[in-house]
């Protein structure tokens, strides 16, 4: 047998086995959601004022619409009944209204006269793979309802469906079926792997592999989905994208964010300290001179594996950049895009900027601390009515330093191929004043790929 295919289906089994794990666990909070103690009290009252009692003692909320049922009707005598399950099923007896237990809500619905009609019947079957071993954790749902139940550790489960039912099932990383019950009552169902999914390729160290033979620890982001945030660099862009990946921005000068990177924590041995190894196309380099519309996508390795290709660079983690290439058989097209947006400061502080002013407060402080050095009021006039002059000035240098900031982002793309040659040319132009006069940035790149 093939050992790829060995790790593979042990991989699985694992997975199968905690995602049972998981769902009889969500079971078992449904279940105890239904047999939570109830003790109703009182006769004589209003249906509302029973579910106000049966919510307060559960905290369950009941939910239904007025139309469904007339919540004024009176309960002359109390259920009794040791349950809310046991309570809800007594106080709806009579009605068309069925309750259903969700999500801690109890949910009253009229109940449906076709399916109410529909006779049932229980199906059995079990699920297995391609290569004939049980899927453990597999859903199956009533296509159409909520109604549903998943697998055991022999692949098996039971339900109890109307006739006519298609069943639903689905998988991680197999592909979804659908199965019309008809008149069987014991199925054997046969998953098959979901290709499209596990021949994804991921870029891992010199080359790229498919997702169904990757073991180690790495995510990848489309260079698609960091274009969507109006930033101007790169590295920001990867905040919030990576599972485990910290992304720090230190400073909020243009052009010099000091934006660092942390994998797996602080690192003590390596040359490069904490900060991972950054290539781009297989060559080190920094994501901040990058222009973010050439990126293709952004794979990070977060395992020690990486440090079997690339030695002690890679003990903090590696983030490997692709670039977008030519267009393979596509005609010429040319793509612009651009962003335009205003920075402005987070909080200023309320502070004196006049001259005149200043020097009354001055004398406020003097005189209430009792000490001597007034200005004088002539003097303070002068100031007041100098008109900026230079013998008397007052300017407001706060005013004058700090001011909103247009920043621009301008891309153009031309790509296409020829009979020998695919071409992608990108022009970007980055301008982003500071908000603080003496802090601008202006970026341009040029990029050829063929």
């Amino acid at each position: 047998m093939n050992l790829s295919n060995l790790m593979l289906r042990d991989s699985r089994k694992k997975l199968s086995r905690l995602l049972c794990i998981t769902a009889l666990s969500a079971c078992s909070v449904f279940a105890y959601a239904q047999q939570q103690p109830v003790h109703l009290t009182g006769n004589n009252l209003p249906l509302k004022s029973v579910f106000k009692q049966l919510e307060k003692q559960t905290e369950l909320s009941i939910d239904y619409k007025s139309q469904d049922i007339d919540d004024s009707r009176i309960i002359k005598q109390m259920p009794k009944a040791s349950t809310i399950q046991q309570a809800m099923e007594q106080l709806l007896n009579g009605t068309d209204c069925i309750a259903i237990f969700s999500n801690g809500h109890i949910i009253i619905k009229k109940k449906d006269t076709q399916e109410k009609n529909k006779p049932t019947k229980k199906v059995k079957g079990t699920i297995l793979d391609a290569a004939g071993i049980p899927v453990i954790g597999a859903n199956i749902m009533v296509k159409g309802t909520a109604q549903g139940t998943i697998t055991d550790l022999n692949g098996q489960f039971s339900l109890d469906v109307p006739a006519g039912t298609t069943l639903q099932i689905s998988y991680i990383g197999m592909a979804n079926q659908e199965v019309k019950v008809g008149n069987q009552t014991n199925l054997s169902i046969t998953m098959k792997e979901d290709s499209k999914m596990l021949d994804e390729l991921v870029v891992v160290g010199f080359g790229t592999q498919k997702k169904v033979n990757l073991t180690g620890a790495v995510t990848v982001v489309a260079g698609d989905d960091l274009t969507k945030r109006p930033v101007l660099n790169a590295e920001n862009m990867l905040q919030g994208q990576v599972p485990g990946l910290s992304v720090i921005q230190k400073s909020g000068q243009p052009g010099s964010d000091n934006t660092s990177f942390r994998i797996r924590g602080q690192g003590t041995y390596s040359d490069a300290g904490s900060d991972p190894l950054v290539l781009v196309n297989g060559v080190p380099g920094s994501l901040s001179s990058l222009d973010p519309s050439i990126i293709e996508s952004v794979s990070v390795l977060k395992d020690a594996s990486s440090a079997s290709i690339y030695g002690s660079r890679a003990a903090n983690g590696v983030i490997l950049v692709t670039t977008k290439k030519g267009a393979d058989g596509k005609k010429f097209s040319a793509t612009y895009s651009g962003n335009f947006s205003v920075y402005s400061p987070t909080k200023m502080l309320d502070m004196v900027t006049n001259s005149a002013e200043y020097m009354e407060l001055y004398n406020i402080a003097k005189t209430n601390s009792q000490l001597g050095g007034l200005y004088d009021e002539t003097e303070i006039g002068k100031y007041r009515n100098s008109n900026g002059s230079l013998e008397f000035p007052s300017f407001d240098w706060v005013d004058y330093m700090f001011n909103p900031a247009f920043v621009q982002n301008h891309n153009l793309s031309l790509c296409g191929s020829s009979e020998k040659t695919d071409y992608n040319i990108t022009l970007n132009l980055a301008d982003q004043p500071g908000t603080m006069r003496g802090f601008n940035y202006n970026k341009y790149n040029f990029s050829l790929s063929t």
